[in-house]
């Protein structure tokens, strides 16, 4: 079954008998600078198995940290965590398992397909937004040009799609 009933309206904790433990507070590790200084709401999770997730509830998306240990075939969304990050290009992992999780597989009762559409690349930033994007990226990484700099073009992809403010991110770690 389900669960249906509302929890964890406000900071505190829920224990569901036997499933694990569940907290929600403001404490917690940033999975992304681009956050640092905004009001943390964060979902700890701990499940039988050593299986610990924590999510970071923003404004307008989420963040989700999960840390568990490696299963036989283990593969999806971030890789395979073989150790070989060169293997874990979105196609390479839909060559492995496809491209979609099968409704018997789903945590949650609401299904949305998948649509496939166009990637959405540096070329589809409009040029003046995109100029602004890396001016903002050579100030933040220091950079001089840049433009053959892996860092500085995922800078300039996201100031240009998702906002200055996160400029400079590192990669989430993995």
């Amino acid at each position: 079954g389900s669960w249906r009933e509302e929890i964890l309206t406000a900071f505190g904790e829920f224990d569901p008998a036997g499933l694990g433990k569940i907290s929600y507070d403001n404490k917690g590790q940033l999975l992304d600078s681009a956050q640092e200084g905004l009001p943390r709401h964060i979902v700890h999770v701990l499940l039988p198995g050593n299986f610990f997730m924590q999510i970071y509830r923003w404004e307008n998306h989420l963040n989700v940290r999960i840390r568990m240990p490696p299963t036989p075939n283990q593969d999806g969304h971030c890789g395979n965590f073989n150790g070989d990050k060169d293997d874990d290009a979105r196609d390479m992992i839909e060559g492995r398992i496809g491209d979609f999780v099968a409704k018997a597989d789903l945590m949650f009762d609401t299904y949305t397909p998948r649509t496939h559409g166009k990637a959405v690349s540096l070329d589809d930033c409009p040029e003046d937004q995109r100029q602004q994007a890396e001016q903002t990226c050579r100030a933040a990484l220091d950079s001089g040009d840049g433009s053959d700099d892996e860092r500085f073009r995922g800078c300039v992809f996201d100031v240009c799609f998702v906002g200055e403010r996160y400029a400079a991110q590192e990669e989430v770690e993995g």
